[in-house]
């Protein structure tokens, strides 16, 4: 079975594609800056059941996470990276709907936008510079985006550091495609959709506002993920709301 390494595992999105790929055999390293999640406390990634291994204390927003995750898997054949650590402020300091009026026009600071860049950016850069030597021909990679990151489909304005940041990270997927497909790797932009999680204004808000399940949306993902092929390296993919088979994303990139 395949050997998959995802990033930002504690809640959320990668919580569940841990539950998800061990759950049908596959071998997960699952890596996080602490097992408690920073929105509740609670340790959840402990419960997975299945062939997973925590690595703990991996900050992606650091450059000292490439040094903690290659010893961690060091000797580890890598199929799947799953750059999927993010967030909407590039900290978890701010909470609730504060998330929104934080980024406005007038009040979007220089910090926060350097925050945002250093975890949603240059983050997946930082984990594949860890990893390179673990990937090998037919590997995988893959940067879980947003329909945010979506400079076509920007017709509401905000949230500057968050749109602009995942901009750039669709940027550092379609430059790894490039220059990875030389090395037979495959490499997969692809936004999960509106989910819900206590990620940004938290589940409460996300499921009044239409939010889908957060199972759905990482049945989609699995499928796409399965789906890559150098064939398909390069894509900027979507989640239907349904879960079902990921499309490209309609307006572009």
């Amino acid at each position: 079975m395949p050997t998959y390494v995802i990033t930002g595992c504690s809640t959320g999105i990668g919580l569940e594609l841990c539950k998800q790929l061990a759950a049908r055999g596959d071998k997960v390293f699952a890596t996080c800056r602490k097992k408690e999640s920073s929105a509740t406390g609670v340790d959840l990634i402990s419960a997975v059941t299945g062939d997973v291994t925590i690595v703990e204390g991996i900050d992606v927003m650091v450059d000292d996470c490439k040094a903690k995750l290659a010893a961690a898997l060091a000797g580890v054949s890598v199929d799947v990276l799953v750059c999927n650590a993010g967030g909407i402020n590039g900290t978890s300091a701010l909470k609730g709907g504060d998330v929104f009026p934080d980024q406005g026009l007038d009040v979007c600071s220089g910090e926060r936008m350097a925050a945002a860049f250093q975890l949603n950016a240059v983050g997946p850069l930082r984990c594949y510079q860890a990893l390179a030597p673990n990937l090998s021909a037919g590997s995988k990679v893959v940067v879980v985006s947003t329909g945010m990151g979506s400079i076509a489909d920007n017709t509401s304005g905000g949230l500057y550091a968050y749109r602009s940041s995942k901009a750039a990270a669709n940027m550092v997927a379609k430059g790894m495609s490039v220059d990875l497909k030389k090395k037979d790797i495959a490499v997969l932009a692809i936004a999960p959709g509106f989910v819900v999680t206590e990620f940004g204004p938290g589940m409460d808000m996300l499921k009044k506002m239409g939010g889908v399940p957060v199972e759905l949306s990482c049945a989609g993902l699995v499928k796409a993920m399965d789906g890559l092929t150098l064939e398909t390296t390069g894509r900027y993919m979507t989640v239907p709301k349904d879960g079902s088979d990921a499309t490209d994303f309609g307006p572009g990139w």
